[in-house]
């Protein structure tokens, strides 16, 4: 896995990650709390339940959030959130 090398790097702005994760592995996402442009790919549970705790620590420089999601996470999230928009 190449996250853990890239968890150092001062420099890293912007990620895209395929976030189909294990529950160890998304616990490395909270190194990463620099970053300017996020896109997450096929997220795992594991990964959406850490994303609360993520944003916390990445909110101070995060300026764009891109979620690409499955099927079903997507009905879920649509059944939450649409009804706002209407």
């Amino acid at each position: 896995m190449i996250l853990p090398s890239l968890q150092d790097k001062e420099s890293l702005e912007s990620m895209r990650i395929n976030a189909h994760l294990t529950t160890e592995q998304s616990k490395t996402l909270l190194k990463f709390g620099k970053l300017k442009s996020l896109t997450i790919e096929f997220a795992s549970w594991n990964v959406v339940d850490l994303l609360p705790t993520w944003a916390e620590t990445i909110s101070r420089t995060l300026t764009t959030l891109t979620l690409y999601v499955r099927w079903v996470l997507s009905q879920i999230l649509r059944f939450f959130f649409e009804p706002k928009f209407r």
